[in-house]
């Protein structure tokens, strides 16, 4: 987070709509892919500078653009497009925060895929953002690959419902491909969390208190982008906001809707869980650390008297009785014997030994 704060402080004193990339370096070529589709047409060809003025009656394009640290590629993307400046710029910058915006009948929809590395147990993100218009759609992702494969497979097929619907419906399945992911990494996530509530189970240490703090602000930064994700697909149910979505494609959206409410309530669920276990970590703690100070206690209490017994014999007066009884010694380890005896029984029945 604060790494994206300090690339973002780089921009200070650019104009607003200032094309410049804001992300971590990439050491790959941008690739860009035109998909023209239709119910019974479908080309995929490398982007060479086409816009929507040559799309044909009837089909829809999508434009997948993989790769955005070429400014200049998104730049002149944007013209082709007639993309507003401003979306430029926020497409650029990969550390928008997600969001739904509107211009005329364009809107830019940006959101973030998270990924988990299990080994490691971080979470990372990648910004998806997506600019849509009734007839066309222009996606831009930071890498290769991605949740969007999928989908872009679908196309391919000639009965896919994708190919029959309009960009709407796809604009919603590709979202739906990041509802998808949130729910691995969840899957993944909560793994790691119960086999971590075991061990703490097993043994508290402090290994485990920093292995909890570490996930607890994984998941809380996973919460800060999914939520938005949520109120997007809001925005977009409603008439006024968020493009037309055809009566046919709104089930769809309702679905995906749906999905990522459930993964808001298995974060949520996560996050708590994850807070109860630090309660119950620093619980026993406190519990192990009164149970030693429990023994400690025992023994000093036990010793305070022997103490005193054998502080009265090691005073070496010389009228001092039984100085020099010759019995005096074993008689005198046997009275301390005794004397601890006694207290043991006696805490024993008051039920302080536990």
């Amino acid at each position: 987070m604060y790494d994206a704060m300090k690339r973002r402080a780089e921009k200070q004193g650019d104009a607003p709509g200032t094309a410049r990339y804001i992300g971590p370096e990439r050491d790959y070529a941008p690739e860009a892919v035109v998909f023209d589709y239709g119910p019974e047409v479908f080309t995929e060809t490398a982007w060479q500078g086409q816009g929507p003025g040559d799309l044909a009656e009837g089909l829809n394009r999508w434009l997948k653009v993989s790769g955005i640290h070429d400014a200049g590629l998104v730049t002149r993307i944007g013209e082709c497009f007639c993309i507003h400046p401003l979306f430029v710029e926020d497409i650029l910058n990969t550390s928008q925060r997600p969001k739904l915006q509107e211009n005329g009948e364009t809107v830019l929809i940006v959101v973030k895929v998270p990924g988990y590395d299990q080994a490691a147990q971080r979470i990372s993100e990648e910004q998806l953002s997506l600019v849509w218009h009734p007839r066309w759609l222009v996606s831009f992702q930071e890498t290769p690959g991605g949740v969007w494969e999928a989908v872009a497979a679908r196309l391919h097929k000639e009965k896919s419902r994708l190919r029959r619907s309009g960009v709407d419906y796809l604009v919603i399945g590709l979202l739906d491909a990041v509802a998808d992911r949130y729910f691995q990494v969840l899957g993944e996530l909560g793994e790691d969390v119960q086999e971590l509530e075991a061990r703490l189970l097993a043994r508290p240490t402090e290994a485990i208190l920093f292995n909890l703090y570490h996930l607890k602000r994984e998941v809380l930064s996973m919460r800060n982008h999914l939520w938005p994700l949520q109120e997007i697909l809001t925005l977009m149910a409603r008439e006024d906001q968020g493009g037309e979505v055809a009566p046919a494609s709104m089930g769809l959206l309702r679905d995906v809707e749906d999905h990522v409410r459930h993964a808001v309530d298995a974060l949520k669920t996560l996050h708590d869980m994850l807070a109860d276990m630090l309660d119950l970590h620093m619980s026993l703690t406190g519990m192990r650390l009164n149970a030693i100070m429990k023994v400690l206690t025992l023994i000093a209490t036990i010793f305070i008297p022997l103490t005193f017994i054998a502080g009265i014999y090691g005073m070496n007066f010389e009228f001092m009785p039984e100085l020099k009884w010759r019995l005096g010694y074993p008689l005198a380890l046997g009275l301390m014997a005794l004397v601890a005896v006694g207290m043991l029984v006696y805490f024993r029945r008051r039920k302080w030994l536990g």
